[in-house]
């Protein structure tokens, strides 16, 4: 099991290189970027409950600045 901080680094470094790597596509040439919402499952949690943390902080950083990972 993961810690949330190497989740958090993880996820961060996945969307760096994502955000970095070059598609082509009918020799076109863009971008992807990708918001990650990241909750950490605690023992008191539902796993309706544990999603729906994720997806309230995925649609934060989404309002933010995007391209980012949420904790």
């Amino acid at each position: 099991m993961r810690s949330g901080k190497e989740a958090f680094k993880l996820l961060d470094d996945f969307r760096k290189k994502l955000e970095n790597y070059k598609f082509e596509y009918e020799e076109k040439q863009f971008k992807v970027t990708m918001t990650i919402g990241l909750s950490i499952f605690e023992k008191q949690m539902t796993r309706d409950s544990w999603i729906s943390s994720a997806d309230e902080k995925l649609y934060i950083g989404k309002q933010q600045n995007k391209n980012q990972v949420v904790t």
